[in-house]
């Protein structure tokens, strides 16, 4: 059988992501609000095939960069970030959308595996900010968007500063058990836990010891083939990038 060509163009939008169909509005914000998770995760499958490019890294590297908030006198704020590339100098706070976990997830992780400065500049924004990221109040932060300590872990993990978040690492180890036991059809959090652990396992125990278990369980319960079950749950059109890369890839 001839191999699919995915023609990345109708489905990486440069100003958030990944997009979840093809030929996405040039004008538009974004069609969904995990662009960069959705990205980081083709982008591994790419990697576990042997096919990821230095022009992959610089890709995820320059859409990172645009996503970077910024402030109120309009400064670059390094660490934290917007959902689509310019929004916090661009669209009014109740308008804004907050960026999300997941979002940060996948920027520090995949930073983290391929050494951009991405990772420590979240991790540095947490420790100076108590982890509360707020892109919509930059200048004072709401309580309400500190972030959760299974968090405060990997991305401390990813920033270089792991001996600051070692006693973080039960919640974190239990967060994503716990997500790896709930119903196939509950696929982002797997998803999630995907982007956190492959490739990084090889530099952290914890990780290690966290992606051991977790595709134990998802094999046990799924097969040898649920990383491609969970990609075709979730992505709906027959020809997503996720769906397509993730065939054959057995963990």
């Amino acid at each position: 059988m001839m191999k699919k060509i995915i023609d990345e163009s109708k489905w990486i939008n440069p100003y958030h992501g990944l997009e979840l169909g093809p030929d996405w509005e040039e004008n538009a914000r974004y069609g969904n609000e995990n662009g960069i998770l959705f990205l980081a995760v083709y982008y591994i499958l790419k990697e576990l095939k042997g096919n990821l490019t230095s022009e992959d890294i610089s890709n995820f590297n320059e859409i990172c960069n645009r996503l970077v908030s910024y402030d109120s006198e309009g400064n670059r704020i390094p660490g934290l970030y917007d959902r689509g590339a310019g929004e916090s100098l661009t669209i009014a706070k109740e308008d804004l959308r907050t960026i999300s976990h997941d979002n940060l997830s996948a920027i520090s992780g995949f930073s983290y595996r391929h050494g951009l400065n991405h990772a420590k500049n979240i991790a540095n924004y947490g420790l100076k900010n108590f982890f509360i990221y707020d892109n919509v109040n930059p200048e004072n932060p709401r309580l309400e968007r500190i972030q959760h300590p299974r968090d405060w872990y990997y991305w401390l993990l990813c920033g270089g500063k792991a001996y600051l978040g070692w006693v973080f690492f039960p919640i974190f180890f239990f967060a994503n058990i716990i997500t790896c036991l709930t119903p196939l059809q509950e696929t982002s959090g797997k998803q999630l836990m995907f982007v956190r652990c492959e490739g990084i396992h090889k530099k952290s125990i914890g990780i290690w010891l966290t992606r051991f278990i977790c595709y134990r369980i998802l094999r046990k319960k799924y097969g040898k083939d649920w990383l491609n079950k969970i990609m075709n749950i979730y992505y709906n059109h027959a020809a997503h990038p996720n769906r397509i890369e993730s065939r054959g890839i057995y963990l």
